[in-house]
């Protein structure tokens, strides 16, 4: 592991770093479990930008519904890779 160090901000915040690169595998591991690591991608926030009326179509409530369920999916994806919840 690289020269890690725990810095004590103030009362309430602690700051860890590292002198050198993290590998892959360093992060902040709790019960052997990695909970926090690498910052990983930003996801985009969904479209809210939907207005039911009468022309509103199946189609149209079906990709809105697909494109928020694809979200959802990232950010499952990204809480289990952080440690967040599990992974199975």
């Amino acid at each position: 592991m690289a020269d890690t160090y725990i810095k004590v901000i103030d009362g309430n915040r602690i700051l860890l770093d590292h002198k050198a690169a993290a590998a892959a595998n360093e992060g902040l591991y709790v019960n052997g479990i990695m909970v926090a690591g690498a910052q990983g991608v930003n996801i985009t926030a969904a479209s809210v930008a939907h207005a039911l009326n009468a022309t509103f179509s199946d189609t149209e409530v079906e990709a809105a519904l697909d494109a928020l369920g694809t979200k959802l999916n990232l950010v499952i994806a990204a809480m289990k890779l952080t440690g967040s919840i599990a992974s199975a």
